[in-house]
C-alpha cells in the first residue's frame, strides 16, 4: 500500500451467507483510509459467527470497526434468544470497539405473513431496543424490496448487496468523520412553571433535555416528550442544571 496514504481504520465484516462478497463492495464504497476484510461462515448461527471470528476481532483497535451480520439461521431454527444473548455478549466484551449490526432481512421465499418473517421483525425490534444505549454501536436497518433478492428469494442479489454496502459505508463514515456532521438543532423556551427548557436533537438520533429546575410539571413534560420521541426511534439523555 502507498506509504503516503496509510490505512487509518480496519473494517472487519463477520457474518453468515448474507455477508458474502460484501467486503469487496464495501471497499469500493470507502476511501483508501479503510482496509476492509471479512470472515464469512455459511449456515452459521450468531454464536458461531462471533466465536469463530474471535481471533480476527482481537487484531482490531479502538479506531477500527466490526460489522456483524447474523441471526437469520437462529430465527429459522427458533433460537432468537441465544442469538440476542451472543450478540449482547459480543458487544459487552468489545466495549472499546466500534460496531455496526446489520439487521436480519425478510425472507422472500416465504409469504410476508409467515411466522418466520414475523419473527424476523420481532428479532430486529428487540436488538434495536437492547442496543439503544450502546454509544459505540450503530444498527443498519435494511429497507429492501423483492427486486433486491435472487429469484429464489432467500439471499440478496448483486443490486441488494450494493444497496447494503452503500448504506453501510455511510454509517461507517459517521464514526470517523464527525466534523462532517451537521451541528445539533437547539431549542429553548422560558416557562414560569417549568423554568428554562432546552431541547437538543441531531441527525445522530440523540435527544437531550435540560432544565434548571426539577418539579412535577417537568416530569410531566418529560413523559410527553418521551412518548413522542421514542416512537420515532430517538434516544433520550437528561441533563439537569443546578
Amino acid at each position: 500500500m502507498d506509504s503516503e496514504n496509510p490505512t487509518t481504520h480496519k473494517v472487519l465484516i463477520i457474518g453468515d451467507s448474507h455477508a458474502r462478497s460484501c467486503a469487496s463492495l464495501l471497499q469500493d464504497d470507502l476511501s483508501s483510509d479503510f482496509q476492509v476484510s471479512s470472515f464469512v461462515k455459511l449456515g452459521a448461527n450468531m454464536k458461531e459467527i462471533v466465536n469463530t471470528a474471535s481471533n480476527e476481532i482481537k487484531t482490531l483497535q479502538s479506531d477500527d470497526l466490526a460489522v456483524v451480520w447474523g441471526g437469520a439461521n437462529d430465527i429459522w431454527k427458533n433460537n432468537m434468544r441465544e442469538a440476542r444473548k451472543s450478540m449482547s455478549k459480543f458487544v459487552d466484551t468489545n466495549q472499546d470497539l466500534n460496531i455496526v449490526l446489520i439487521n436480519s432481512p425478510c425472507r422472500y421465499d416465504l409469504i410476508p405473513e409467515s411466522c418466520v418473517n414475523n419473527e424476523v421483525n420481532t428479532f430486529n425490534r428487540q436488538v434495536k431496543k437492547i442496543m439503544q444505549l450502546q454509544s459505540k454501536v450503530k444498527i443498519l436497518e435494511l429497507t429492501l424490496d423483492r427486486h433486491h433478492f435472487t429469484s429464489h428469494g432467500l439471499h440478496l442479489n448483486f443490486k441488494g448487496k450494493k444497496v447494503v454496502s452503500q448504506n453501510l459505508a455511510l454509517i461507517i463514515k459517521q464514526f470517523f468523520n464527525k466534523e462532517n456532521r451537521p451541528p445539533p438543532l437547539q431549542f429553548q423556551f422560558q416557562s414560569q412553571l417549568l423554568g428554562q427548557i432546552s431541547l437538543c436533537t441531531s441527525l445522530t438520533q440523540n435527544f437531550k433535555i435540560q432544565t434548571r429546575q426539577m418539579n412535577q410539571n417537568t416530569l410531566l413534560l418529560q413523559l410527553i416528550i418521551e412518548d413522542i420521541v421514542q416512537r420515532e426511534g430517538f434516544q433520550i439523555f437528561y441533563g439537569y442544571e443546578g
